[in-house]
């Protein structure tokens, strides 16, 4: 503590006291209103600083309730706004020594109290200010290069950072100035930028779009990267006035001050170049519902943007000013033209809102970054790597802005077999144990509705999910309603967890073996043939060779693999190089569309391959394979690419069909095929029943 702050009075003996010190302190107030305010100080016996502290929050109801009386009784006009800033000092007071000090108090003043010395942590509002008429002006001076940009998807941009900097954390900083000490941002350009853009463009000229726009998906997709770069072009437009609040989680948390002053000070900046009328005493509804009038009166458009609103605890959303995101429309007057209402939120099982479709639009926003944008990225980041690497961090990522920036973090950047195998174990690892949980608080009813939503999921077909029956963080509904993962390591990781719920999972496979017919059903096939050898650790088959000419299936290998064989999903062409090929596996390739096999399985001790196709098709001679075809050129088959990461030839690849008939053609001669009905009935008891 100072020496200065230690001669500070503790307590007050007199109004000329009190009086003395403020005109010592310069205070900006009047002698008159001065001497209220040491008369409710006095009347309440509230002069020293012990009499606030602690001041629990239970406290200040009660104290906001008596100064109003008191005033009012005093005949003193004295705002909310004021009334909230009075209770803000004396909770400052009660906290720290001297802390009351450190204020200027102008209480006849339209906006109440104002701040000269201000503490370190107050100072971000006059800071604020300052910038965002810097930030106004660097907009301005480069809305040609801005909007040129605008037209190149997957370019890199600049934007200038127009609010606090500690707001923008997110988002690749850098310094375009550094006397001025002015920050700017480098986001990639995205496609679902531009066509956010486009429909709020759109929005402002046809009537059957609503002007308030609720924008959700899954956390990791770039909503907030789309926002950023909105607010700033709407600045390019003179008439546009923009209230951006980049993120929710800190305006709840009071890290950037008091939740009401600070969204005010946003609302002023965004004015700062209008006369807006004095604020008088009207309470802060009052103020808001005249700002939609005095945009009318001046020919202004407002958009108020709020980013990640789920941010707010639900313990918050009911309370004032929390409440006001998604109250605006409601207010007086806020249903006209010249307001919008921007919203965002990352979805998730605790957070839910219910919003009228006659004043707000749902605009889905889940599209991973397009192979333009990836390209972008990768060049940005500095990741050099071959084709078949770059591929592999496609499927691993499924090239969600999120994912990827978690492999640069895991990997430190540098792209490489060992990179992407820790990146996969890491992120399957999180997925896994965060469905787990999710699973696990489910009752026995919600985990039959999870098992189907997560089997619509599979299947890619419209599924109406109840609501909680699946985990918002992991899987989100598309346009036709179709439950789709966030990425492949998310969607390998939901089967794994929800797997070990067996009633339910069992109910959900037999449900779709009844219902569907055709490809559905063959991928419901596959996967449950496929999960059951992941969960029972089992893998038990009698193999028929397929003699076309002669017209038989004579059972010629009966393949059991040893207890202790590996399990492996892989991304890419080929699995990792690093695996035991001396003992038993098990390898299934992630991509959907894997050249005409659904798995490997690998005999370890006799060094044989068997490729696996599940199939329902009737007959199964419908069912082509390419898997021994080379490619165009003289490019080598799959059959040939595999014996050469296996180190055997093409005579120990033994391709076999697992499915319901065995109408074969002179194509599969010497292939092996396993019907459906002679499954082992422990391992695989669903199929053995449904095909016999």
């Amino acid at each position: 503590m100072s020496s200065k702050e230690e001669v500070e009075p503790k307590e007050f003996t007199s109004e000329g006291a009190f009086l003395g010190w403020a005109k010592n302190k310069k205070i900006k107030a009047k002698d008159e209103d001065l001497r209220y305010f040491w008369a409710y100080l006095a009347d309440s016996q509230m002069t020293s600083r012990g009499d606030f502290s602690p001041f629990p929050p239970s406290m200040e109801t009660a104290f906001l309730t008596e100064a109003k009386e008191f005033f009012r009784g005093k005949g003193w006009n004295v705002s909310e706004l004021q009334f909230q800033r009075i209770l803000q000092c004396v909770k400052t007071w009660a906290q720290a020594p001297s802390a009351l000090y450190n204020w200027t108090w102008d209480i006849s003043s339209p906006v109440g109290l104002e701040q000269s010395k201000v503490p370190e942590s107050e100072r971000v509002f006059e800071e604020r200010k300052r910038k965002q008429t810097e930030y106004s002006s660097w907009i301005e001076r480069n809305q040609k290069r801005a909007a040129l940009e605008r037209k190149q998807i997957g370019s890199y941009m600049k934007l200038p950072c127009f609010s606090e900097v500690s707001e923008h954390e997110r988002f690749n900083k850098q310094i375009s100035s550094k006397n001025e000490r002015i920050f700017e941002y480098s986001l990639i350009f995205r496609e679902t930028t531009e066509q956010l853009l486009t429909y709020i463009e759109n929005s402002l000229t046809l009537p059957h779009l609503t002007q308030n726009l609720y924008i959700q998906g899954p956390q990791g997709f770039g909503k907030s990267h789309s926002l950023f770069p909105l607010a700033c072009w709407l600045l390019e437009t003179p008439r546009y006035r923009v209230v951006y609040i980049p993120t929710c989680v800190a305006w709840c948390s009071f890290e950037i001050g008091p939740a009401w002053q600070y969204l005010e000070d946003k609302i002023l900046v965004a004015f700062q170049n209008d006369k807006l009328p004095p604020r008088g005493t009207e309470t802060p509804i009052q103020f808001l519902c005249s700002l939609p009038g005095f945009c009318a009166s001046k020919g202004l458009k407002l958009f108020v943007i709020f980013d990640q609103h789920n941010g707010i605890p639900a313990n918050k959303r009911d309370t004032f000013p929390y409440t006001l995101p998604l109250l605006f429309p409601h207010l007086e007057h806020w249903k006209e033209s010249s307001v919008s209402v921007i919203l965002s939120a990352s979805a998730n099982n605790e957070y839910e809102v219910r919003l009228s479709s006659d004043i707000w639009t749902k605009y889905p926003y889940y599209s991973p970054f397009s192979e333009t944008e990836f390209l972008a990225w990768v060049a940005n980041n500095k990741i050099s790597s071959d084709q078949y690497e770059l591929s592999e961090l496609k499927d691993l990522t499924g090239m969600v802005p999120f994912e990827l920036n978690e492999f640069r973090r895991i990997s430190t950047g540098k792209l490489s077999s060992n990179a992407l195998s820790e990146f996969r174990k890491e992120r399957y690892r999180a997925f896994k144990d965060s469905e787990s949980v999710f699973l696990g608080g489910l009752q026995p009813e919600q985990r039959k509705a999870a098992a189907q939503t997560v089997m619509a999921m599979l299947l890619s077909i419209p599924f109406e999910a109840a609501p909680g029956s699946f985990n918002q963080k992991h899987i989100f509904l598309d346009r036709e309603g179709i439950p789709c993962p966030i990425s492949p390591l998310a969607s390998l990781a939901i089967r794994h967890a929800w797997g070990k719920f067996d009633s339910e999972y069992e109910f959900a496979v037999a449900s779709a073996l009844n219902t569907f017919s055709g490809s559905v059903k063959g991928v419901v096939t596959e996967r449950y043939f496929i999960d059951m050898i992941e969960q029972k650790k089992r893998c038990k088959i009698g193999l028929h060779r397929i003699q076309y000419e002669a017209s038989t299936l004579d059972l010629a290998v009966d393949l059991t693999l040893q207890e202790d064989f590996n399990f492996e999903r892989f991304s890419g062409l080929l699995p990792p190089t690093t695996l035991n090929y001396g003992v038993d596996q098990v390898l299934v390739p992630l991509a959907s569309n894997y050249a005409s096999v659904d798995l490997f399985l690998w005999d370890g001790a006799n060094k044989k391959l068997y490729p696996i196709q599940v199939t329902v098709q009737n007959p199964i001679s419908g069912h082509k394979n390419t898997f021994f075809d080379g490619g165009v050129l003289g490019a080598p088959s799959p059959a040939d690419i595999w014996a050469t990461h296996l180190g055997i030839s093409r005579t120990d690849i033994h391709f076999t069909w697992i499915g319901n008939n065995s109408a074969v053609s002179e194509s599969m001669d010497q292939h092996y095929l396993v019907t459906l009905d002679t499954l082992d009935t422990n391992i695989w008891p669903l199929l053995a029943d449904h095909f016999h």
